[in-house]
């Protein structure tokens, strides 16, 4: 964003770039400084062989995840599909709709019809036997400046595609304002990410 163009109508060759890394950063200001958030400005001053704390979401996901490392076997599936259709659905309840629907709600409702037809890739294996999951809870992978996150949009199967949008939308806010509980980490089956 600081470096300047010296190509044609103001494009950035690479020598400018090559001279933007050679040159000094400038020292930020005392008030551009405090503006950062705490997590930007620990990341920044984190050096090689350094100890780097953890807080409290980055604690809890990484729990959570190395726990679904171990119980939950792990597959990835490619399917190729035309969205001509979604996509043209899509743009006409965004014209109406008083929620704007997103891409990964409409992903979030096909998991859940898929995991209710086929409830068996809802479990995890207890022992000798297979745990079905006791809800449709679908974990919504969500970026935030220290990482990334995946609380659960709760009951999808029963939910429409604008319940969705809503209670994804409400999820992301509560997510990237830090105001997650520990319920809304518990209890998911699967974890869709776009």
């Amino acid at each position: 964003a600081t470096v300047r163009g010296t190509g044609p109508a103001g494009k950035i060759p690479e020598a400018d770039i090559r001279a933007a890394a050679e040159a000094k950063p400038a020292k930020a200001t005392p008030a551009a400084a405090a503006a950062k958030p705490a997590a930007t400005t620990a990341a920044a001053e984190a050096k090689l062989g350094s100890t780097v704390p953890i807080n409290r979401l980055q604690r809890i996901t990484g729990e959570r995840m190395l726990k679904s490392k171990q119980e939950i076997p792990c597959f990835y599936l490619t399917v190729r599909v035309d969205m001509t259709d979604l996509v043209a659905a899509r743009a006409k309840m965004n014209e109406t709709g008083a929620v704007k629907v997103a891409f990964n709600d409409f992903i979030l409702k096909a998991v859940a019809m898929g995991l209710e037809k086929f409830p068996l890739m809802t479990g995890q294996v207890a022992g000798n036997a297979i745990k079905l999951a006791d809800a449709i809870h679908v974990g919504l992978a969500i970026s935030v400046p220290d990482g990334l996150v995946a609380p659960l949009v709760k009951d999808v199967n029963n939910k429409s595609v604008a319940q969705i949008a809503r209670d994804s939308q409400a999820l992301i806010e509560r997510t990237r304002a830090d105001k997650l509980d520990l319920s809304d980490l518990e209890g998911g089956c699967i974890t869709v990410s776009n």
